[in-house]
């Protein structure tokens, strides 16, 4: 990566960590937390006659709002780890 692209990785990685240390950002990660529960249940309770296509979608829901939150949980450590790496690249 250049030093570009890890800037513009850690501005990013910021915006996300500002969204998860927010009110807002608290409320969304808990709703995004119970979505997953549900979706999980939902998927042990209908695996057995779910069509394809229901399987698909549940997976998909539970695939989307796991993304989301492992961007938003995820984000202060992939900024330390990116201004790591802004430091590495200064330093050659």
């Amino acid at each position: 990566m250049t030093k570009e692209e890890v800037k513009t990785d850690i501005k990013k990685f910021s915006a996300l960590e500002a969204v998860s240390n927010s009110e807002g950002g608290k409320i969304l990660v808990t709703s995004l937390e119970k979505d997953i529960t549900s979706s999980v249940d939902e998927l042990s309770g209908k695996y057995k006659t779910a069509t394809l296509n229901e399987m698909v979608a549940l997976c998909a829901r539970l695939s989307e709002r796991l993304s989301m939150l492992r961007a938003i949980k995820g984000a202060s450590k992939l900024k330390k780890l990116a201004k790591e790496e802004l430091a590495f690249l200064l330093k050659e």
